[in-house]
C-alpha cells in the first residue's frame, strides 16, 4: 500500500513539475524591405548645355536692294552654348512642365559670294515623360525663333521644335542629361519682295547640366 501510495506521488509530482515549467519561445519580428522612393521631379530648375549643332536650307530670295543670289542651298555645323529654365510637375510617374532655352551662336556659313549666320536660338518647350529610377526620359514640342542674317540682312525665323531628352539625378539637386533637338525654321525680311524666304533646319545633340530647387 506505501509502495503504491508513493509511486501515485511520484507521478503526481512529477506532472506538477512539468506542468509548472514554462518554454518561452522568441519569434523574430519579419523583415521588411525598406520602400524604393521615387526621386522628386517636381519643381523650378536651372541650369547650362552645350549643342553640337548643324544646319541646312534654302534661299529664296527675289532679287532686291542690288542682292541677285537666290535659291541658294547651304550646309553648315558649329559649337554653341546656353542655358535653360523650367518647371516640372509630378505625378507617380509621370512628369510633365515647360521649359524656356537659349542657345548662343555657333552656326556660320561663310562664302566670298554668300555669308548666312545665326544669331541666338530660343526654344520654347512643353515637356512631357515618365521616371525610371533615378532617370527621366522625356520628350518635347513647340517652337523655335532666330534671328537668320543673309549678305547683312537679318530675317527673324521662326518654327517647330520637337524631340526627346533623358536626365539622370545625382543627388538631391543635380542632374546631368542630354537632348537632342530638331528645328524648322523660316525667316523674312521687309525689304525684300513678299515671297523672299531663308529657310533652315536646325538639329542640335545638347549635354545638360542642371539644378532643381
Amino acid at each position: 500500500m506505501k509502495k503504491l501510495l508513493g509511486i501515485i506521488a511520484a507521478v503526481l509530482t512529477g506532472g506538477a513539475a512539468h506542468a509548472g515549467s514554462v518554454t518561452f519561445v522568441e519569434i523574430a519580428e519579419p523583415v521588411i524591405a525598406a520602400p524604393v522612393v521615387a526621386q522628386p521631379w517636381s519643381g523650378l530648375y536651372a541650369g547650362g548645355h552645350v549643342a553640337f549643332s548643324s544646319a541646312d536650307g534654302l534661299t529664296e530670295l527675289i532679287p532686291s536692294l542690288g542682292v541677285d543670289i537666290s535659291n541658294i542651298r547651304f550646309d553648315m555645323t558649329g559649337t554653341g552654348y546656353g542655358g535653360f529654365v523650367g518647371y516640372n510637375i509630378q505625378r507617380g510617374a509621370f512628369v510633365f512642365g515647360g521649359e524656356a532655352a537659349i542657345t548662343l551662336g555657333g552656326l556660320t556659313f561663310d562664302d566670298p559670294d554668300f555669308a548666312l549666320t545665326f544669331g541666338n536660338i530660343i526654344d520654347l518647350k512643353a515637356r512631357a515623360g515618365f521616371t525610371v529610377g533615378n532617370a527621366l526620359i522625356y520628350g518635347v514640342v513647340g517652337g523655335a525663333f532666330a534671328t537668320m542674317s543673309y549678305q547683312g540682312f537679318d530675317f527673324p525665323s521662326k518654327g517647330l521644335a520637337y524631340g526627346a531628352g533623358v536626365e539622370m539625378s545625382l543627388g538631391e539637386h543635380l542632374f546631368v542629361g542630354g537632348e537632342y533637338l530638331l528645328r524648322g525654321l523660316t525667316g523674312t525680311n521687309p525689304s525684300f519682295p513678299a515671297g523672299s524666304s531663308v529657310s533652315a533646319n536646325i538639329n542640335s545633340a545638347q549635354l545638360r547640366v542642371g539644378w532643381r530647387f
